[in-house]
């Protein structure tokens, strides 16, 4: 039945490789069926199942409607989407943050030999290949590759014995761009060696059928895509897309951080009024001095400096005699270049003494005893205390930055990359967010069909 509504809805256009004017986008049809068995005794698997999803793929976005729901692939923002089409609201988690996930997981399968299984559970298939494959990440110093073996009408993939992959070599043209998008959406939800996929987006054409093969050695999901509609979608851009939904991630009911993570990144008038907040000088610092309150003016140029990443210009050496005179102001220098071990217990109490009697620069505090406690080792009392700063002070940038870190270290990817994207909005010229650049530099080129 499948095939009479293929031939039905199949737009005969020969190419959609010249798309011009109005029409920039494409919508395709496909019906997926995926079926498990399992390869060892005691695996359950689940039951076959057949789903048709329309696919909406623009030059930087890959859209999958689900009813109720529908996904967003952001490959311009390097992010995926989940709309909410009743309540209008949308929850947004970074690419990195699933590279990460799924990258950890690969780690962990090559660190075992034969996946853990009994090797008869691959045949004659290189386990290294099989997990490039599931996990569609290749690892850049890997020499083992799957082979591929045109039919005729059809072209295979395997590794030895195993199967991987199979389309048809009939199909219809797409432009490169469209073409890897629909690629980039089967490697996200299916997997696929990464050599496979390349060679897949390669060939110009959008097979009228594919299947991916993965085989975990403990069970083997068979998942089959068929091209059932076609036709051309007009131009249209994320931001409209967009318009009218909130941003709501999961867990904003009841973290007032995801909360507050929320009204920074969905472009708010409180994250205008954040990044503003980021064009600060030394003036209250000098004030401070002037006033004769050296602990408050050391202090406000460390706000400056946590906002901006940059260093005040101003000639603190000509306080010098105020802040010696003050045996509190001198103290508080000195914690400043702690380096770790009981030098940093010390500073931890003095910034502790401090915020008490100092609560309107608490905020600053507790970020420069976060950085001792990580210092140390205590992640999960440094976590606490830059939580409590952002909530009190949201627009001290470096905050953002050194949670993610935290969040990150400790498995929890997307509120690290939440936390990230913050901090790029209240502070984007900040050198830390040079390094997070850099990062994300790295592993697009080293990993690049992931993102």
């Amino acid at each position: 039945m499948h095939r009479l509504l293929r031939s039905f809805l199949l737009i005969s256009v020969g190419s959609l490789a010249a798309f011009s004017g109005l029409f920039g986008g494409v919508e395709i049809i496909v019906q997926v069926n995926t079926e498990s068995k399992a390869n060892t005794g005691g695996v359950e698997v689940d039951p076959p199942s057949t789903e048709l999803y329309t696919l909406r793929i623009q030059d930087t976005w890959v859209e999958v409607d689900g009813g109720e729901l529908a996904m967003i692939m952001d490959r311009g923002g390097d992010r995926m989407v989940t709309l909410d089409k009743v309540n209008r609201e949308y929850d947004s988690t970074s690419l990195f943050a699933l590279f990460e996930f799924r990258a950890g997981a690969y780690e962990k399968v090559l660190a075992i030999d034969s996946f853990g299984y009994r090797p008869g559970s691959y045949g004659t298939a290189e386990p290294e290949v099989l997990a490039d494959h599931i996990f569609s990440i290749t690892n850049p110093d890997s020499v083992q590759k799957p082979e591929s073996l045109d039919t005729g009408n059809e072209r295979q993939w395997m590794s030895g014995d195993q199967q991987l992959a199979q389309w048809s070599l009939a199909g219809a043209e797409l432009s490169e761009t469209h073409l890897d998008n629909f690629v980039f959406w089967l490697r996200q939800t299916g997997g696929g060696h990464p050599v496979i996929l390349g060679d897949l987006i390669e060939g110009g054409v959008l097979p009228d059928d594919c299947e991916i093969v993965l085989n975990s050695g403990r069970f083997t999901r068979r998942i089959g895509v068929e091209v059932v509609g076609l036709r051309e979608r007009p131009d249209i851009t994320l931001e409209s897309r967009l318009e009218g939904y909130s941003l709501r991630s999961m867990g904003s009911d009841t973290d007032t951080l995801v909360a507050l993570l929320d009204w920074v990144r969905g472009g708010t008038e409180f994250a205008e009024s954040l990044i503003s907040s980021g064009q600060v000088n030394a003036a209250a610092s000098g004030e401070a001095f002037e006033n004769g309150d050296p602990i408050r003016g050391i202090l406000q140029l460390i706000r400056t400096q946590m906002i901006t990443g940059l260093s005040p210009e101003m000639e603190l050496e000509s306080y010098g005699p105020q802040i010696r005179a003050s045996r509190t102001a001198a103290n508080l220098l000195t914690s400043l270049n702690a380096r770790g071990g009981e030098q940093s217990e010390r500073a931890i109490q003095t910034f502790d003494v401090l915020s008490d009697a100092f609560e309107d620069q608490a905020p600053v505090l507790n970020i420069l005893s976060a950085e001792n406690l990580a210092r140390t080792g205590r992640l999960d009392l440094a976590e606490g205390l830059y939580r409590k700063a952002i909530l009190s002070d949201p627009g001290l940038a470096v905050a953002y930055k050194e949670i993610g870190d935290i969040y990150r270290s400790t498995g929890r990817f997307p509120m690290g990359w939440m936390c990230y994207d913050a901090f790029e909005i209240v502070a984007p010229n900040h050198p830390g967010m040079k390094m997070v650049r850099e990062m994300k530099q790295v592993l697009v080129e080293d990993f690049p069909g992931f993102f």
